[in-house]
């Protein structure tokens, strides 16, 4: 009888409860219900700016603006209007305005998570949904207000108040890239004695600076105006225009691929003949922006110091996909243009390069081609169609990637591999379009056999981005409405990082293809020109045709065995430790391996490399070697001991002889910025031991090396990455 009246009592509860509620918020429902139509309108204009500027804005190149604005507009109403219909007829009856909501919510989010690399997903959703839901909100109100007449209700004013300061948040995080901690000059700390000790350099400013010629340009290209007319190429065999992506093409350059342009720029020293030459292309971007004028800064720069720069015209390939073979077959059908045009004596390009000293260097898939164009120009034949034949067989010297994408193409479903050629990658840590550092899986396909002298080298830079490299790409690496959500703030200037490539390139040249090796220590010996470059990160590796590979960690599954005999891997205090693929590029096909190597806190990692007895006199040892650790707090440099033993036991020792920066946390979006987070990057610095550095017991014996052991700082747990531990004579 007693439970029956208190249940009884508890019903009423509810019951009155739930009356109180429904009184209380039936004016708040009804005046959000009358609201709903204004929120349908605002939806449907968030949704068509977030597509227009992701999807449409293409066609701004063929139609006028507001066109497309409003073309936009209809097909988000008709796209919205028919998935309410569908979603009714075979699912259940759904509010209109949820549609419209989750439309606008779905464009939002995608934008934010496109700005991350796709990295993190919740929480750009979290924050996708409440910018959509203010918006919705506030909507509601101001036309509840309007159509209820009723300005008295707290809740109204309440939420209004709520939604324009989520509205105002929303536009300053689109606007502002004033966000978050300066990541470069916490990074740049830990290696601050390098730019402390640096001396300067006796005529390296002078270097850096403009040289002595007048330089000159001209154009060249099949329409009858340009200084230089040159012929079609065709690229339908190699890539092919579909869809809208056809119609909009077909109608901007009104021509086919049947026909695509040779076409670019030249920059030349006045009064200079057989000059050195550097093709460089450049990668996809928007094709009404002229991509190829965008290296004029380095165009002039070097043409001012003697070389001829062409810079070719790839528009006709951009904005397609699977065509990277398509733009390395136009970068050796512009060098026969013009070399045949140095052979003309009424040619503004008669006897203006040599073509015995060309490099061919490439940015962004453009990085990726001129790979390709190096290993087409010996091949007789498409290694995907032997009936289309080539003939090229140029004396092409070096290559050089800036920010390359990697296995876009693959020639017969093979990674492209090429040897014996100098090689150099450029790449920004900062790079949200291309966010690692995939020219690495071609840069550790670049061999050499030992029959000729070559190099190869990274340069690896924080606070450098992708667009910045190319004076019409600029800051921002994605298009309008992802951009808006990137992390932008903490860059280096563009003028800095144009100052790197132009400083490092023209090194690369010099050495390649004139011989001159003045500079060419810059590439394993960054540290020695800190005081004349940039303040930023920098991360090097350099490996040439005379270095002897104790241990890659490529050649099987045996973690403890070297390339040569009596070579032998021995962890003592880790965790664990084993080869490790070090995926790189968009195939699984070719990877690197290295060794990875992890230890638990309050433990004494140290990693020995047996090796065969090596006379340190005359040679040195090298190792690449990155933090595989993950600590947003840490502000400390990677630290680490070498000891090198003689067959005697006796040994020296060094600390940090090369500074390794710990693992790079790169803050790539404005919501890691505001809410924490970030993408760690994990670049290997390559370590050179030379004699000097050590110090010891004076018994040692230099001549008898036979081990070297590396020590790390245990009091905390974490890991080391280390890769291609070579040995070679004295540079």
């Amino acid at each position: 009888m007693i439970m029956k009246k208190l249940f009884s009592k508890i019903c009423t509860f509810f019951k009155k409860t739930g009356e109180w509620f429904k009184k209380v918020l039936k004016g708040p429902s009804e005046l959000l219900t009358a609201g709903r139509p204004l929120a349908i309108v605002t939806l449907a204009l968030l949704t068509t700016v977030f597509t227009y500027n992701f999807f449409t804005n293409a066609l701004n190149k063929i139609i006028f603006k507001p066109v497309v604005m409003l073309g936009t507009a209809v097909i988000v109403v008709a796209g919205t209007e028919l998935a309410i219909l569908v979603i009714r007829l075979l699912i259940a009856k759904v509010k209109r305005s949820r549609i419209y909501f989750l439309a606008a919510w779905i464009m939002i989010g995608m934008c934010m998570v496109f700005a991350g690399q796709a990295n993190s997903v919740p929480l750009p959703l979290l924050i996708s949904f409440a910018a959509t839901l203010v918006f919705d909100l506030l909507a509601r109100v101001i036309w509840g207000f309007y159509k209820t007449l009723r300005f008295k209700q707290v809740f109204g004013y309440l939420c209004a108040l709520i939604s324009f300061v989520g509205i105002v948040a929303f536009v300053i995080l689109m606007t502002n890239d004033d966000f978050g901690p300066d990541t470069v000059e916490k990074y740049v700390a830990q290696g601050e004695k390098d730019f402390e000790s640096a001396k300067e350099i006796p005529g390296f400013e002078e270097y850096k600076g403009e040289g002595k010629y007048a330089v000159m340009t001209f154009d060249y290209g099949p329409d009858e105006d340009e200084d230089i007319v040159t012929e079609t190429v065709d690229m339908s065999s190699y890539a092919e225009r579909e869809g809208i992506t056809k119609f909009i093409m077909d109608r901007f350059f009104r021509s086919e691929l049947s026909e695509a342009p040779i076409a670019g720029r030249i920059w030349y020293p006045s009064g200079k003949k057989n000059c050195p030459a550097l093709f460089i292309v450049h990668g996809n971007h928007d094709y009404d922006v002229p991509s190829y004028l965008g290296y004029d800064y380095l165009a002039e720069y070097l043409a001012s110091n003697g070389y001829v720069v062409v810079s070719i015209d790839e528009n006709i390939v951009n904005g397609l996909g699977n065509e990277n073979d398509a733009r390395a077959l136009m970068v050796l059908e512009n060098i026969k243009a013009l070399l045949k045009e140095r052979e003309k004596e009424n040619s503004l390009a008669y006897e203006l390069i040599d073509p015995d000293k060309i490099v061919i260097a490439g940015h962004s898939r453009g990085g990726e081609c001129v790979s390709t164009a190096y290993l087409f120009n010996d091949l007789d034949a498409c290694p995907d169609n032997g009936n289309n034949r080539f003939n090229y067989h140029f004396n092409i010297s070096g290559v050089i990637a800036i920010a390359p994408v990697c296995d876009q193409y693959m020639p017969a479903d093979h990674a492209v591999k090429i040897e014996d050629v100098n090689y150099l990658l450029l790449h920004g840590a900062n790079d949200q379009d291309v966010s690692s550092m995939m020219g690495e899986k071609q840069y550790n396909n670049v061999t050499f056999t030992g029959h000729k002298d070559c190099f190869k080298s990274y340069v690896y830079l924080m606070g450098a981005n992708h667009g910045q490299f190319n004076t019409q790409w600029g800051r921002y690496d994605w298009t309008d409405c992802v951009k808006w959500f990137l992390n932008t703030a903490h860059f280096i200037e563009a003028e800095e990082q144009q100052e790197i490539a132009k400083v490092y390139i023209r090194a690369f040249l010099d050495k390649t293809l004139l011989g001159n090796d003045t500079y060419s220590d810059i590439f394993y010996n960054n540290d020695k020109y800190k005081k004349h470059l940039p303040k930023t990160v920098y991360i090097t590796d350099y490996i040439d045709s005379e270095c002897e590979t104790l241990f890659s960690f490529d050649k099987d599954t045996d973690v403890v065995k070297g390339d040569m005999d009596g070579c032998k891997v021995t962890c003592y205090g880790v965790d664990c430790f084993k080869e490790r693929v070090y995926n790189y590029g968009g195939s699984s096909t070719d990877q690197e391996y290295l060794l990875d190597a992890n230890w638990k806190e309050d433990s004494s990692p140290i990693v020995k490399f047996t090796i065969p007895t090596t006379d340190f006199n005359e040679k040195n040892i090298s190792f690449a070697m990155a933090d595989s650790s993950e600590d947003e707090e840490n502000v400390d440099a990677f630290w680490y001991k070498v000891e090198l033993f003689d067959e005697n036991a006796n040994k020296v020792i060094v600390e940090n002889p090369t500074t390794v920066y710990s693992s790079l946390g790169v803050i790539m979006t404005k919501l890691e910025a505001i809410f924490g987070g970030c993408t760690f990057k994990h670049e290997r610095q390559r370590v050179i031991l030379t004699k000097d550095m050590f110090s010891g017991d004076p018994s040692f014996d230099y001549s008898k090396v036979n081990a070297i052991t590396i020590t790390f700082d245990g009091s905390k747990e974490g890991g080391v990455l280390i890769d291609d531990v070579c040995v070679r004579d004295l540079y």
